[in-house]
């Protein structure tokens, strides 16, 4: 395991990495792949494909500017990465547990892929009238530590607020390891999911990755428009 200076470190360069030179791409490489060979690794990957991959693809051209808390955020994120590169067939023989993991407590930052625009059409208006409902508190957890990847406890300290991690749950953007569907679904989110008619079962479907993807670019909106 990463020393907790090593992390520092590792926060450090990435945070600053538009300015990074050569020799600290290269350190900043070695740091981020010391976490992720310990990440499980989805059946049908390949470990070296997928951390070079990551790096590349979220790290080295990345757009966002968040920088990861802790070393169980850098591992969440990258399930997440992980599962986008599953083929979509693939993706609904994942265990509840598996794809949650890889979607509730990560960034989501993907647009959605021109097969769904149907899906944005229909949907996106109920996910914006949730989003409205939801407290200033919960609008801050959604956007800060679900989408952006910011851990609950950090969330918590910088914003003040009361019962974060209790609060998600109920939200519906954190789980505990043996939460179970049903569990989930009497959540502020699932309540939602099953009002759009969408199934919650034991394995994760397209629908619901979208149905983050959307909440996510409607706190983006919201965020952006507080700033």
């Amino acid at each position: 395991m990463a020393t907790r200076a090593d992390f520092q470190r590792l926060r450090e360069l990435w945070g600053n990495r538009s300015g990074a030179t050569q020799e600290q791409w290269h350190e900043l490489y070695t740091l981020v792949e010391a976490v992720l060979r310990r990440a499980r690794i989805l059946d049908g990957l390949d470990r070296e494909d997928m951390v070079q991959g990551y790096f590349c693809d979220r790290v080295l051209c990345g757009r966002g500017s968040s920088v990861p808390d802790h070393e169980a955020a850098l591992l969440a994120w990258f399930q997440r990465y992980q599962l986008d590169q599953l083929p979509r067939e693939r993706r609904g023989d994942l265990s509840w547990v598996e794809g949650c993991e890889g979607c509730l407590g990560a960034p989501v930052v993907d647009a959605p892929d021109p097969a769904a625009e149907l899906f944005r059409q229909q949907r996106a208006k109920r996910i914006a009238t949730f989003f409205e409902a939801l407290s200033e508190d919960e609008r801050l957890l959604l956007q800060v530590s679900h989408c952006d990847g910011e851990s609950v406890l950090s969330v918590q300290d910088q914003y003040r607020i009361r019962s974060a991690h209790y609060r998600s749950r109920q939200l519906g953007i954190v789980l505990g390891r043996n939460t179970l569907p049903e569990e989930w679904a009497r959540s502020k989110i699932g309540r939602m999911v099953a009002e759009l008619g969408l199934k919650i079962e034991a394995t994760m479907g397209e629908d619901l990755l979208q149905v983050f993807r959307l909440l996510c670019e409607r706190a983006r909106q919201w965020w952006e428009a507080r700033a």
